[in-house]
């Protein structure tokens, strides 16, 4: 059996359809919301190595992606928002 989401072997006796890496990734977009989890991937993900590892430390030194954060970067959807 292969998993649904990344497609690797994950055996024939397993009873869930996901790897335990991607069943991780389904739980955090059970909490955060599948918008707000793609729009992370995307602001940190799609970028130059470089543009990466800094947007990594500065998420982790404020804290940034936790719902309670006042320093929280905006989402597109929400600078969107405002500006209308």
């Amino acid at each position: 059996m292969y998993c649904y989401l990344c497609e690797d072997y994950i055996g024939l006796l397993t009873t869930g359809r996901y790897c335990e890496t991607c069943r991780k990734i389904k739980n955090i977009q059970r909490v955060y919301g599948k918008t707000e989890v793609l729009e992370i991937l995307v602001d940190i993900c799609l970028r130059d190595e470089m543009k990466r590892e800094n947007k990594v430390n500065h998420a982790v030194k404020n804290n940034c992606y936790s719902p309670a954060c006042k320093n929280r970067p905006q989402t597109r959807s929400q600078t969107a928002t405002e500006e209308n």
